[in-house]
């Protein structure tokens, strides 16, 4: 339980740095990103980042639908079938 919260943690603010406007802090919170993303199987990963779809900030926002679309290309596992369901849309679907 505490590794997870900490994962959580980082990922916000891993999250909050990718959106920064200088240069090299982006670069580097988006290396770590995607080294999160190869590093972690896509379905609970993809339930950490389910909430920053809907953060305040848009550019989180932004880094976190890059970042998800990021963990269904490159992530491990990407011949399975994962479930994916946003709050607010229409149901639940499969990605392969």
């Amino acid at each position: 339980m505490c590794l997870d919260f900490n994962v959580v943690a980082q990922l916000l603010q891993l999250l909050l740095k990718a959106s920064q406007d200088k240069r090299f802090v982006c670069e580097e919170a988006d290396r770590a990103l995607n080294a999160m993303v190869k590093s972690m199987t896509p379905l609970p990963f993809l339930n950490k980042l389910r909430p920053y779809v809907s953060h305040c900030n848009p550019r989180v926002r932004a880094k976190a639908a890059i970042t998800i679309s990021n963990c269904l290309q490159d992530g491990p596992g990407r011949n399975e079938r994962v479930w994916i369901g946003f709050a607010g849309s229409n149901g639940c679907r499969f990605v392969e």
